[in-house]
């Protein structure tokens, strides 16, 4: 119990030492992980096993359209995402659940994230830049982008003391994301992407 406590009270805070770089305010980021690709995916949820095609592609500066299929063209869904509108195109009846809705969004709207973005900057020991973007009362993103880059390679969803669902991205010279891995802490979803050139 004593030890239990004294986590609590000194954190097993997951962002606990963020310092704001000065002067702390509000600056715009392009965190864009994602605009024109496609995508093998695979989604792994309780122990079944979905597999597919993910075409990310951006209609207009703050438009992003998502649509995924089975390998013979199947359509599972199809999604158009702005900077602050989600609509449904097309879900499959089965899937058409609004919590399996609200996370798949919410996934993938932290890759493509179209539209401008503004959030607070922490600095890291010069290895990368942390942007800290408010999405509700008490949830937020944070976007590791390294110093040599302007595309995130670490995406964070969560409160101020841990993180929900984890983003790892692995980029190429250029910038384009090859694998992209998210995992979410309180369920068991793991999604997958690799890019298929």
């Amino acid at each position: 119990m004593w030890l239990i406590s004294c986590c609590a009270i000194t954190g097993c805070n997951h962002y606990r030492n963020l310092t704001a770089t000065p002067p702390i305010e509000t600056i715009a980021f392009s965190p864009a992980v994602v605009t024109n690709a496609k995508y093998l995916t695979q989604f792994d949820i309780y122990g079944k096993h979905l597999s597919g095609i993910m075409l990310f592609k951006r209609t207009t500066d703050s438009t992003e359209r998502i649509v995924f299929t089975n390998e013979m063209g199947f359509k599972f869904f199809d999604f158009e995402i702005s900077a602050d509108t989600f609509k449904t195109i097309y879900m499959l009846d089965r899937m058409n659940k609004p919590y399996i809705v609200n996370t798949l969004y919410r996934d993938l709207a932290m890759l493509c994230a179209p539209g401008s973005n503004h959030g607070v900057m922490f600095n890291n020991n010069g290895e990368y830049n942390l942007y800290r973007q408010q999405l509700s009362k008490n949830e937020y993103l944070y976007y590791y982008i390294p110093s040599n880059s302007s595309t995130p390679n670490k995406i964070e969803m969560g409160t101020l003391r841990k993180a929900k669902v984890v983003a790892t991205i692995s980029n190429d010279s250029t910038g384009e994301a090859q694998n992209i891995d998210i995992q979410h802490k309180n369920i068991k979803l793991r999604v997958r992407f690799t890019l298929i050139k």
